[in-house]
């Protein structure tokens, strides 16, 4: 029959007897061999989804009274266990003296549609948040960017102009300048963490280590802010990527502690439920109306409501938290935020939960962070692997300001490789793009020789594509910072992999 060419279920209920006949296409949409008796309406009934029970039978209601077809869409149990999407149009038979005899009904399975169209509707939404985004990215750009070149016309077309106001100038155009490096920074970040672009590698990874571990490393900013950082850890791992974690949790901490008023309280807390586990974030307090919760986690929403304070980075873009759900969501995790009543002490504030698959006693487990090397009592060497007089230079001043390092300077692969092995570095910095190798084979070089193999390496270029960033971290870097060098950053990073410098 056509019907059956054409994928269509025709089926006959026989209103005396409650049962269905159907023809071979609408056996085929329940997964059922073909019965020459049919189905008992009872027995379909079982079939069909709970929730569009209701339904169907409202729409048989209906057409015993209505004169023309009456449609219905529901969700019908396939024998292999999935739903299937149908949709039914049926009408009222009667038989000669008008009394209803039958429903004669067809039936088209459009799971494949739906799910079609789901998809496009998905792709749809995605290019429209990418048009809103950089919209909004065009305007946070150009704002800075304005600055910079305004400033420097200033100077340019005043170049007797008093010295004083000539670095006033400098310094607007500096801080300007860093914040477009900021803006950058970010929106490749968050850009790379929507990708979805490459595998995960995903294991178990003890929540309470890690956050433990962040926490450590934040509490000189948040002394700094006159903010308490308090942890109170329990049990349970979730599965997890190592990197896209603890990138994800040292930027909601980072991110919240710029937000947070000096006196504020932070409270970390990681717990475990079920299949899922994760870890909950208490800032009190922390005023926000409903318009700025729900906004928390959007792309630029705070980035001209806060204000960097004492002791934080004057890098701040709005984009913090928004990366944190995308890495989030990237590991099949959740991040969600409501209103705080109180902890303690009572006041209003905020608490941020991250939630991620639990991890089970089979699943590989993750190494825990390590803490950063420490100085000997000799002041340790930095090697510096750099073809670019000015780059070298600009390290070689934030070195000598820093104090308490030795720094030796390479200026191509071969050079550096035999500087390693002179020195025997504490720590090598290793620009990517070399005039005779790169900075691939310089590492793998290092890595081969049983005197560097320990040496930790540290990437330095211009190249911030995410992917590539990846891939250096993948190859055994222990870090990848990028040019032009925050000085504040490159400062804070030593004091990690060193402790503090020595006081004069």
């Amino acid at each position: 029959m056509a019907t059956d060419v054409a994928r269509v279920g025709v089926w006959r209920h026989e209103l005396a007897t409650g049962r269905i006949h159907f023809n071979n296409p609408s056996w085929d949409m329940l997964g059922l061999a073909p019965r020459p008796d049919g189905m008992p309406l009872d027995e379909l009934r079982q079939f069909i989804h709970p929730d569009d029970l209701p339904g169907i039978v409202a729409a048989a209601e209906q057409a015993l009274t209505s004169s023309e077809p009456v449609d219905a869409e529901a969700r019908y149990r396939h024998s292999d266990g999935s739903w299937r999407h149908l949709l039914t149009r049926r009408s009222l038979q009667r038989d000669d003296n008008g009394a209803p005899q039958a429903f004669l009904g067809v039936s088209l399975d459009f799971t494949e549609h739906r799910a079609t169209l789901a998809l496009a509707q998905q792709a749809h939404a995605r290019t429209q948040a990418s048009a809103q985004l950089m919209a909004r990215a065009s305007h946070e750009l150009r704002t800075p960017l304005n600055a910079v070149l305004g400033l420097a016309r200033l100077m340019v077309d005043r170049p007797d102009a008093p010295v004083d106001q000539r670095r006033r100038l400098a310094r607007h155009i500096l801080s300007a300048g860093e914040r477009l490096l900021a803006l950058v920074d970010d929106l490749l970040e968050l850009s790379d963490a929507q990708a979805d672009a490459g595998p995960l590698h995903a294991v178990a990874v003890n929540l309470a280590d890690w956050a433990w571990h962040d926490a450590q490393a934040l509490q000189p900013l948040a002394q700094a802010r006159g903010v308490s950082l308090q942890l109170r850890t329990g049990t349970g791992q979730v599965l997890g990527d190592p990197p896209l974690l603890q990138r994800a949790l040292y930027l909601l901490l980072n991110e919240m502690l710029r937000r947070a008023s000096p006196g504020a309280r932070m409270r970390l807390l990681t717990w475990a439920q079920g299949g899922v586990a994760g870890l909950r974030l208490q800032v009190q307090p922390l005023p926000l109306d409903d318009s700025a919760l729900s906004q928390l986690f959007e792309p630029f929403a705070q980035s001209e409501q806060v204000e960097a304070g004492p002791g934080a980075e004057v890098r701040h873009t709005g984009m913090g938290l928004a990366i944190v759900r995308s890495l989030l969501q990237r590991m099949q995790g959740q991040a969600t935020a409501q209103r705080l009543l109180g902890f303690e002490g009572g006041g209003g504030g905020i608490q941020i939960e991250l939630s991620l698959p639990a991890a089970d006693e089979t699943t590989a487990t993750a190494d825990g962070p390590s803490p950063p090397p420490r100085a000997d009592r000799a002041p340790p060497c930095v090697l510096y692997i750099e073809d670019n007089p000015v780059n070298a230079l600009i390290v070689k001043e934030l070195v000598d300001r820093r104090g308490g390092l030795v720094l030796h300077v390479a200026t191509d692969g071969a050079t550096g490789l035999a500087a390693a092995r002179e020195h025997a570095p504490a720590l090598v910095l290793l620009d990517m793009h070399l005039p005779d190798m790169d900075g691939l084979s310089v590492l793998q070089a290092l890595r081969a020789d049983p005197r560097t193999a320990q040496t930790p390496c540290v990437a330095v270029s211009a190249n911030a594509v995410p992917e590539d960033i990846r891939h250096a971290l993948e190859a055994g870097f222990a870090d990848y910072w990028t040019k032009p060098l925050d000085f504040r950053g490159f400062l804070a990073s030593l004091d990690r992999w060193f402790g503090p410098p020595p006081r004069a």
